[in-house]
Formats: C-alpha cells, structure tokens, sequence
C-alpha cells in the first residue's frame, strides 16, 4: 500500500512540475507521464479490489459497518480509468 501511495505521490509531483513550466513545457516529460498515467492507476486499482478492499470487508463481517464505501471506490476505479 506505501509503494502505490508513493508512486501515485510521484505521478502528482510529475503533474505539478509539467503545470508550474507551462505553457513551455517539456513534451518529452509530458508524454512520459501521459503514457504512465493509466498503467499505474489499472496496478493500483486491481491491487486495492484483489487485496485491500476484500481484507477491509472481511474484517468487518458482523459489524454494523456499511460496505457502501468500498462500492463507491470501485465505482470510482471505472471512473478514473
């Protein structure tokens, strides 16, 4: 979970450096990201539905808890890609 915090982490620090050069930006870097923007985001989001999301839901079996949250975030996934 640290090393797909950081690297979306990264994925930001990338963006804000290409926002701050504007309007003379580096295509070069721009395409790098571009190119690297949806890979990451489908590792991460099948990490989060294989791993996280079904770790959470089993641990609050029983409880009151509302699983809505975790629809929501899937939910989300098929937005963001």
């Amino acid at each position: 979970m640290k090393r797909a915090h950081r690297e979306k982490l990264q994925l930001c620090d990338a963006l804000e450096r290409i926002a701050d050069a504007l309007p003379s930006v580096d295509r070069l870097k721009c395409l790098g990201t571009a190119n690297a923007i949806v890979p990451l985001l489908r590792d991460i989001h099948r990490y989060e539905e294989t791993v996280i999301f079904p770790a959470y839901e089993e641990a609050v079996v029983g409880s009151n808890a509302n699983l809505a949250s975790t629809r929501r975030l899937r939910a989300e996934h098929v937005e963001d890609e």
